[in-house]
């Protein structure tokens, strides 16, 4: 159950395998002073298992390291502007890619569907995640209430991160999945 990543398991479990988790976290972080905030983090990690044929492999989500940074700076406009806020705020991603396991396309080609080498499971890993969010904010407080509007772009710079490889039966060909591209979200939020 380490590697699963989704849909439900109807085949019978048996509890003979074992999995290690180790590694190393540093965080750094400067609450909000003087309208500016940041909090960077870095995790230096090993994911490993061993299934019932006692070889120990990588787990899926062995990427190897994770680096956050996430920051942002407020703007107090003065009674000019009603008081308004604006804020622009930022948060960086980087890691290790998900691990895979080998496509074994003959027997895929003969199966109609993709069929994955489990003798050397979790072997081949993606490449590097990174995303990069932005948020530009206007906020107005009122005595009663708090207006937000803002406007979030998440994976600002469009970045194609790797989510799967799979075999295509119409093509015969191995093809890549990839996550979501650049989406921007608009939101108007009270606060009472």
């Amino acid at each position: 159950m380490v590697n699963q990543q989704y849909d439900y398991i109807t085949d019978p479990l048996t509890n003979k395998g074992r999995g290690i988790n180790q590694g190393v976290e540093l965080t750094l972080e400067q609450f909000l002073h003087k309208d500016f905030y940041y909090l960077l983090s870095a995790s230096i990690y090993n994911t490993s298992y061993r299934a019932a044929d006692k070889r120990w492999r990588d787990t899926r989500y062995n990427g190897g390291y994770v680096f956050t940074f996430t920051y942002g700076k407020e703007f107090k406009t003065g009674a000019r502007f009603k008081n308004r806020v604006l804020g622009i705020n930022a948060k960086i991603i980087y890691m290790g890619g998900q691990r895979q396991s080998p496509i074994d396309v003959t027997a895929s080609a003969a199966a109609g569907e993709t069929v994955y080498d489990n003798n050397n499971a979790f072997s081949i890993q993606q490449k590097a995640y990174f995303r990069t969010d932005l948020r530009f904010s206007m906020k107005r407080n009122r005595p009663q209430s708090t207006h937000t509007l803002s406007l979030e772009l998440q994976n600002a710079t469009n970045h194609k991160n790797i989510y799967a490889s799979f075999y295509d039966a119409l093509s015969g060909k191995i093809k890549t999945y990839y996550q979501t591209p650049l989406i921007p979200v608009l939101s108007y939020r009270i606060e009472f």
